[in-house]
């Protein structure tokens, strides 16, 4: 009966003078009815409620005397057979490709003799065993409902359990999507120019790309960023000018190769420069000497104006 929980057994006793008299038991009590008129007394158990697995010697007829205290004991004896069992081990393993993904749950199911039937939800490197199965082919599957086709399974099948032996199998998913090699791109903002004590603005710089790719950022001053996983190929850096007064200009935008497993860097720079301070355009030669010419005979004039009037004034 190892494991067993026990039932109650139920005894009933008679005896002359009508006595009768009923008592529940469990396994090794006793219990001892006193002042008893002496003569035959009939002991009995009441089998109703226990299977025909369990057997009861020990009933019948004790003659209790005066003065002495007789003594029966009821035995139940459970003669079920013992079956020898054995035990079925089944672990999960997913290899492939998988960093970063969020790995699904993945449901086995074992069915074997006596229409024996257990579904259970497995993660990534997990065993579980089942115990006291009868002997004999058991069938292990995977359920892929829910998986993509990128998933494939291995290890389902049959496996022989045998008495006071584990069997141990093992189902394996992999993860069998391509993978793309990717590229990086970092894009880095630099302001120059007479800023001062200005506060400067922020700067949104958009990236486009192949597979529609677009991504829109606000810099500031000094400020590097690397967009990750880009698919190889043309990319094209652009910064949004509104709201920036005509002060400001911009170079390094443009279009910049994304190549497998590298970095590619460009760098968007913004320079102030003040309207009141940008330079003039340069004359050319002719209107130069022409413009010192003029400047010459102007000064010549005044000089030889000047010094006739003294001349006159000195004949006086």
């Amino acid at each position: 009966t190892t494991g067993m929980t026990l039932p109650l057994f139920e005894i009933t006793v008679t005896g002359p003078e009508n006595f009768s008299a009923t008592r529940t038991f469990v396994s090794g009590e006793s219990f001892t009815w006193t002042n008893l008129v002496p003569g035959t007394y009939t002991v009995t158990e009441n089998k109703e409620g226990l299977s025909e697995e369990w057997t009861v010697p020990g009933e019948g007829t004790i003659e209790v005397v005066a003065d002495e205290t007789a003594v029966a004991t009821i035995t139940n004896t459970y003669l079920a057979e013992v079956v020898p069992v054995g035990s079925l081990t089944v672990g999960k393993i997913v290899t492939g490709n998988t960093t970063g993904m969020t790995l699904p749950l993945f449901e086995i199911t074992v069915t074997g003799p006596e229409d024996f039937l257990a579904t259970r939800t497995f993660v990534n490197g997990e065993i579980f065993t089942w115990a006291n199965l009868v002997p004999g082919t058991y069938t292990v599957t995977k359920d892929q409902t829910g998986l993509s086709e990128e998933w494939t399974v291995t290890g389902e099948g049959t496996v022989e359990v045998v008495a006071d032996e584990t069997a141990v199998t093992t189902i394996t998913n992999t993860f069998l999507a391509e993978v793309v090699p990717v590229g990086s791109l970092t894009v880095g903002k630099i302001v120059s120019g007479d800023t001062g004590d200005m506060i400067l603005p922020l700067f949104e710089i958009t990236v486009t790309g192949p597979e529609d790719f677009l991504a829109t950022r606000a810099f500031v001053d000094g400020e590097t960023y690397t967009w990750t996983n880009l698919e190889p190929g043309t990319y094209t850096v652009t910064e949004d000018q509104t709201g920036l007064s005509s002060d400001w200009t911009v170079t390094g935008e443009g279009t910049v190769e994304v190549v497998a497993d590298e970095t590619a860097v460009t760098t968007i720079t913004n320079s102030y420069v003040m309207e009141a301070r940008r330079k003039l355009p340069r004359a050319d030669g002719n209107e130069l000497l022409l413009a010192i010419s003029v400047f010459s005979i102007a000064l010549a004039g005044g000089f030889f104006h000047k010094g006739y009037r003294r001349k006159k004034k000195a004949k006086i």
